[in-house]
């Protein structure tokens, strides 16, 4: 995300945001940004960062929705991998099913397609900078629900 972040919007603010928004990590949390944005309270208490910024933008990547010119910047960051090659995106969706091998794939297949289908259904990306990713965004989107539904092994 640091590297596609440009040097504009880089503030420490959206710099700790970013380097902390999956400091709690666990899939079978729910409240993983939660987590997250109360340890980066804790960690930049003293700093002279936003501590409370940074934190009210790590929620924000909870559910990617059209926000404040800041937050919409972190969510496409975040959300960039939908649009990226086919390849990337491959990688990304077989390392996404790693992290949840826990999860048998009867339940694992019908309930990422609901998620994506999700970010399908909308406009991804919130900032004019990663518009020009949101048609190959829902075509990545597309091709992992189809392998998904396809009877069969999932494709990685």
């Amino acid at each position: 995300m640091l590297g596609w972040l440009m040097e504009s919007d880089a503030s420490r603010e959206m710099i700790a945001a970013i380097w902390l928004h999956d400091i709690i990590y666990d899939p079978k949390a729910a409240d993983n940004e939660e987590r997250s944005a109360a340890q980066a309270r804790r960690d930049l208490s003293g700093f002279g960062i936003d501590a409370v910024l940074v934190a009210d933008l790590i929620l924000g990547t909870k559910h990617h929705g059209p926000a404040s010119d800041q937050q919409n910047i972190l969510n496409d960051l975040d959300l960039s991998i939908f649009g990226a090659s086919r390849t990337a995106y491959r990688d990304y969706a077989a390392q996404i099913r790693a992290e949840y091998a826990h999860v048998p794939v009867d339940i694992y297949r019908p309930n990422r397609a609901h998620i994506l289908r999700h970010f399908d259904e909308r406009q991804i990306y919130q900032t004019l900078r990663y518009a020009m990713f949101e048609e190959r965004a829902h075509d990545n989107l597309r091709w992992e629900i189809e392998m998904l539904e396809a009877p069969g092994p999932v494709a990685g």
